[in-house]
């Protein structure tokens, strides 16, 4: 379903019932629109049974071209000589020896394991020679979609084909009846070979008919996923028919060729997706990430997957997706039940600690325990394992969470990107939310859905050169900010999204911005459209929201919010002079400059960001920033080396952002987005500016046509009226003092911070020594920390310990206690070196 939203005049108020009548203005959300999709699969599946006979899908052929998509995309060249792999090192040359139809065929790979860097020894093309092989047959009438006993994790074998992240999905998935068996018009075999498959694409549930022909080797087995009861061994068709809608969906087989659990649990269960990097090394959120865990597994039921980096740990794949089926502490310690796809995994069935806790079991408990027992005593799992939660941090990356609770409540809500030659980032509309129920809260999921790249090249409905565009999510509430998304056009995840808690009688603010590119060659040239998915655990109320977009998006940038269960973002408070100083904001993809001016005069500020991968819009926001590519030329030659090797690396930019600001005032001067997967951010400087800058005309002209052109693009339904880069009231600043640095008022300013630790270790022999020692080192310590900064401009960390042990070395006014003051300066120094 999806909503149109109007505006609102009244306050939320308490509903006696979930179906009664709400204040005008609010729409009510409850259930899930899923349930309309099943109409349409009923009315596709009456077209393609209108045919008669047998069915066949002209639009999904029984051709190679269905499995593969373009014949030229597979071709690759002979490889006699070892190749040079991502990384940029000698590729090393391996044998496939699992059993499969490339059993001994041998194959290039990174000679580290560290890239995904493929290709084949004889230059063959992944597994064309295979699929040149494959026949599509129809299964016997005997095999059914699913068995009496329904579906189950342990039925299903990825095949083939790296679609892990599909199959771990739908591993988890199978585990809720309620999620699995809507997403099926029927789970009877059709007479004709049609099937309605529900899928929920590029934000709205979609119903794609296929028919029940499948790649099949030359034994006659099924060629990619498969399924069987696991009980009784017999064999099932609901794993193959999802495969195939999603391949239908995405152009061929091999467009469905790798992605994210987030990705396919959003498809498949339509509620929003949570992804978490887990958080290496840092204690009181890996605690908070296994309480999530436990209560979202347990109590909440939600279905999870989880994901290797690059290099292979433990035993476990690298760049795999994983299936987490159970989350479980004991006394003796913490477990995880995880799954591989393939049906087997290189890594133990138990773990040291699970044999310790199932001796003790002795194979009573529930699910879980008996599963445990069980594969202690076999030492087989059929690809599924027990593994403790440290090692768990240690070998996994990510973690993915449908937020698709047994009761959820689920809508899509039609929004749009700002015109490309508009000074205003914020879409349309601003939507609200609020919270109708007096004695509970309201846990919301968020995501903004665009339109796939996956399969654009072999696709009709979809051009080639696509390409998702930049959305950011900020909600508010009364209180402040209470979840933020900055991402940037991360290729891969065409959704931003971020989950928040809505207390009793409560209301929020939802406001979306793209503050990088728009989306490239879309169906529509400008204002594209892109879909809200509003997620919640209990029916709420959603309207037009009111909120101006500039104050929200300022508050997101520079108050102290943080993800709940991921390191905050870091702030960099850079004093310019008395009253001025510019808060620097660095996110996973994004980097923003906002320019405070607490005096009574204007000022001029410049802010330059050099980056890899990128795009920026500062105050002529109309356009995207030109890089300065003199400037970007001589830093490339002294710029440390990327974290990570590509065979063709990106250039670096600079991007020279400058605003006039007024007195008591901010303004956000320069955004810096994400534009590709080689992101890499490198210095950043902020000074003001020798001379004032010049407001361009075109973008004073555009101030004055926001109001405008937000009636013709959403009459009624919006009032966002300023641009993101308009000049602000001050307001308060709320980021953490620790975060806090002076910007050099001369080329050896740092000199002044030592200086100033040393004098005021020397000021006053009346106060605390102790105190003053503290306070002494503690500044010295925070010029190291931001020292260790990659992203703030700083000297040399040598030359300031040396002109600390000049300073100490020249004489100085001292009180009647000389030989006190000298030793505490003393003990000083020497705690400030051994910190260096």
């Amino acid at each position: 379903m999806v909503i149109d939203l109007t505006p609102e005049d009244e306050n939320p108020v308490e509903a006696t019932s979930c179906a009664d009548e709400y204040v005008a203005g609010w729409e009510v959300v409850e259930g899930d629109d899923c349930d309309r999709a099943s109409g349409m699969a009923a009315a596709s599946l009456c077209a393609a049974a209108s045919q008669g006979g047998v069915w066949h899908d002209l639009d999904f052929p029984e051709t190679l071209r269905s499995i593969e998509g373009d014949d030229k995309v597979l071709s690759q060249p002979r490889v006699d000589v070892a190749p040079r792999c991502r990384c940029g090192q000698e590729a090393g040359r391996a044998t496939v020896s699992s059993d499969t139809p490339n059993k001994g065929r041998a194959y290039w790979h990174c000679g580290k394991r560290r890239c995904a860097f493929f290709a084949w020894c004889d230059g063959g093309s992944g597994s064309r020679e295979l699929w040149k092989r494959l026949a599509w047959r129809r299964p016997p009438s005997s095999v059914p979609i699913c068995t009496d006993y329904g579906f189950s994790a342990g039925d299903i074998n990825q095949g083939k084909l790296g679609v892990c992240w599909i199959i771990s999905a739908l591993s988890v998935v199978a585990e809720r009846h309620d999620l699995i068996s809507r997403l099926f018009a029927d789970t009877a075999r059709s007479p004709n070979g049609a099937h309605g498959i529900s899928l929920f694409l590029d934000g709205v549930w979609q119903t794609v008919v296929v028919s029940d022909a499948l790649p099949t080797t030359a034994d006659g087995g099924l060629a990619f996923a498969r399924s069987c009861d696991a009980l009784t061994g017999r064999q099932t068709l609901w794993a193959s028919l999802l495969e195939k809608a999603l391949a239908k969906s995405y152009g061929s087989y091999v467009s469905a060729v790798g992605g994210q659990i987030a990705e396919a649990l959003q498809v498949l269960t339509g509620a929003s997706t949570l992804s978490i990097n887990i958080p290496q090394g840092n204690f009181t959120l890996l605690e908070r990430l296994w309480t999530s865990l436990e209560r979202w597994k347990n109590a909440d039921a939600l279905p999870m997957g989880c994901a290797t980096d690059n290099e292979t740990v433990e035993g476990l794949l690298g760049s795999h997706a994983y299936s987490i089926l159970a989350v479980k502490a004991y006394p003796e310690g913490r477990l995880l039940r995880v799954r591989d796809p393939h049906g087997f995994s290189h890594f133990p069935a138990v773990c040291p600690l699970g044999h310790v806790i199932a001796r003790r079991l002795g194979g009573s408990g529930d699910e879980c325990d008996r599963a445990l027992t069980e594969a202690t005593r076999t030492g087989e799992g059929r690809g599924t394992f027990f593994i403790d939660f440290a090692h768990f941090v240690a070998a996994f990356s990510r973690v993915d969470v449908s937020l698709a609770w047994r009761d959820h409540h689920a809508r899509s809500i039609p929004c749009n990107f700002p015109r490309k030659k508009n000074a205003s980032r914020a879409c349309a509309p601003v939507v609200r939310l609020a919270n109708p129920l007096k004695h509970r809260s309201i846990c919301v999921g968020i995501s903004a859905v665009q339109p796939s790249k996956r399969g654009s090249w072999c696709r009709g409905d979809r051009k080639k050169s696509y390409k998702p565009g930049d959305i950011s999510l900020v909600v508010t509430t009364e209180t402040g900010v209470v979840a933020a998304s900055f991402q940037g056009a991360e290729v891969g995840n065409h959704a931003s999204s971020c989950v928040f808690e809505l207390s009793p009688l409560q209301r929020c603010e939802i406001c979306c911005y793209s503050l990088g590119r728009n989306p490239a060659a879309a169906k529509e040239t400008d204002g594209q459209e892109f879909f809200l998915r509003v997620t919640a655990d209990a029916p709420l109320r959603l309207a037009a929201g009111s909120e101006e977009a500039t104050s929200a998006l300022h508050a997101a940038l520079v108050s102290d919010w943080s993800p709940p269960l991921e390191p905050p973002p870091r702030r960099d408070v850079v004093h310019l002079s008395d009253g001025v100083s510019c808060v620097v904001c660095m996110f996973d993809g994004l980097v923003a400059v906002v320019a405070r001016n607490a005096s009574a005069e204007p000022v001029a500020v410049e802010a330059t960001v050099f980056a890899k991968s990128a795009v920026a819009r500062s105050t002529d926001a109309y356009q995207l920033l030109e890089s300065d590519k003199e400037r970007a030329a001589d830093y490339a030659k002294r710029a440390p080396p990327d974290q990570f090797r590509f065979h063709w690396p990106a250039k670096w930019k600079c991007f020279v952002g400058s605003k006039q600001i007024p007195a008591e005032s901010k303004c956000l001067v320069l955004v810096v987005a994400r534009s590709g997967v080689q992101w890499y951010l490198g210095d950043i400087d902020c000074r003001i500016a020798a001379t004032s800058p010049a407001e361009p005309a075109r973008y004073q002209s555009q101030q004055s046509s926001i109001a405008s052109w937000a009636k013709k693009s959403a009459p009624d339904k919006i009032s966002v009226v300023r641009g993101v880069f308009a000049p602000a009231p001050l307001g308060r600043l709320s980021v953490e003092p620790s975060a806090s640095r002076k910007r050099p008022r001369d080329d050896d300013n740092d000199d002044h911070h030592l200086k100033r630790a040393l004098e005021l270790s020397l000021h006053d022999s009346a106060a605390d020594d102790d105190a003053q020692l503290r306070l002494a080192i503690d500044l010295s310590l925070r010029q190291q920390h931001h020292k260790e900064s990659p992203a703030i401009v700083v000297l040399d960390e040598d030359d300031d310990l040396r002109t600390a042990m000049q300073l100490s070395l020249q004489p100085q006014q001292h009180h009647d206690d000389d030989d006190d003051d000298d030793d505490d300066l003393r003990r000083a120094l020497e705690l400030s070196a051994q910190q260096f």
